[in-house]
């Protein structure tokens, strides 16, 4: 039966509580084939294996997201969906049961039949999965505002500074990007002239911790990030030495600039590597201040960044 909705809004259960779904109506039309002697138990199969494939494809793809950190495993409408789609694969293999020769050792057939069985099954899925996504919308609405990391004041989402505070807010960084260091910092380079610029790396690690303070970001994820930054911080300060040699080479009118913008650059790298050693003092001493203690650092070690790239930018003219 179809779930009545209203004229806008996301669907309504019926009056069970229950959703439908395409793959319901799908069984629903070629079960009432198959027992009007419509179909034929091939019939069936082809549409229990579309399901099936079309489940594992899904599943792939959530697992993907996690290995790219795009999706956090630990979220309760990721794991209500994830979970759904194991349902579903599970449903399809009772169902295709109705159909065996012979059943494998240990299983019995269940009073209404594998298929009934399975379809009930389907229904679970379906149910879950729509709480799921409903959760997954109320976080969206819950997005259109960000908390401040520093003062926890709530503020309209794209605002550049807190309103109570003044200090810079997080973005909407996606968390499962490269960190983008090689490119100066994450830069970004169509806006010189633009006041207290930040880096990406910064915004990211304000967004991660704006998540940590709402529960959707764990404490592995984290690390991970903190990891990821130290290695990233600590690559690009090692290449300062090389680049100084190619400065040594550089014309004498330029030199001098260029070094200065070097010195600069190492000096906020090594500004950024105490910032993510002062984070991790969070998780030492069990106190999550020290977290944002250095992101405070972090921020002014991307400005001294900032302020690096568009003094090597104007050397190298």
């Amino acid at each position: 039966m179809e779930a009545p909705s209203g004229p806008s809004g996301p669907p309504r259960p019926d009056a069970d509580g229950n959703y439908d779904s395409p793959a319901l109506q799908a069984l629903n039309r070629v079960w009432d084939d198959y027992c009007q002697e419509i179909a034929g138990p091939d019939d069936v199969l082809d549409v229990i294996g579309e399901i099936a494939g079309f489940s594992q494809a899904q599943l792939q793809q959530l697992d993907q997201q996690v290995r790219d950190r795009v999706s956090n495993p630990e979220n309760e409408a990721f794991k209500l969906i994830h979970e759904a789609f194991e349902i579903l694969l599970e449903a399809c293999e009772f169902m295709i049961l109705e159909f065996a020769e012979e059943l494998p050792d240990g299983v019995e057939e269940p009073d209404e039949g594998f298929f009934l069985y399975g379809f009930d099954l389907v229904q679970e899925a379906t149910n879950q999965m729509m709480a799921g996504h409903l959760l997954g919308m109320e976080h969206i609405d819950a997005m259109a505002e960000v908390s401040c990391p520093f003062c926890s004041q709530l503020n309209q989402r794209g605002e550049p500074k807190c309103g109570r505070c003044g200090r810079a807010l997080p973005t909407a960084v996606d968390t499962g990007q490269a960190l983008d260091l090689k490119e100066h910092q994450g830069l970004d380079r169509s806006r010189p002239d633009q006041d207290a610029e930040l880096t990406k790396n910064y915004a990211m690690a304000a967004h991660l911790l704006e998540g940590w303070k709402a529960g959707a970001v764990g404490a592995e994820q984290l690390g991970d990030f903190l990891d990821h930054l130290e290695q990233n911080f600590s690559g690009h300060l090692g290449d300062t030495d090389q680049q100084e040699k190619v400065i040594a080479r550089a014309p004498e009118s330029r030199r001098k600039g260029l070094l200065e913008a070097l010195n600069l650059t190492r000096r906020g790298l090594q500004m950024s590597l105490d910032s993510v050693a002062r984070m991790r003092l969070a998780f030492e001493k069990e106190d999550d201040r020290y977290l944002f203690f250095g992101l405070g650092d972090l921020e002014e070690a991307s400005r001294v960044l900032v302020d690096a790239y568009w003094a090597n930018k104007e050397a190298s003219k």
